[in-house]
């Protein structure tokens, strides 16, 4: 096995800042829809724990949800 290099470690901080900028641009979007689906005056603290578990929970999300897509794509409006 090799050594950990100050190079390997810069890679690694650069996948984790992308990969953080990438989670979080999402956590965004599906906080929007959170929003939208249960009215914008939900606690923080509850939205918060229902998009975290939105996106734990994707996956199977979408392959349970599967059977009802249309296939019809609309880009969602942006939340005021």
């Amino acid at each position: 096995m090799t050594k950990w290099t100050h190079r390997d470690q810069q890679q690694l901080e650069e996948l984790l800042n992308r990969k953080s900028l990438h989670v979080n641009s999402a956590r965004a979007d599906v906080a929007r829809v959170v929003a939208r689906m249960f009215g914008h005056d939900m606690n923080k603290d509850s939205q918060s724990r229902i998009v975290e578990k939105l996106m734990e929970y994707a996956e199977p999300l979408r392959d349970a949800l599967a059977p009802l897509d249309t296939g019809v794509r609309v880009e969602a409006p942006e939340a005021d």
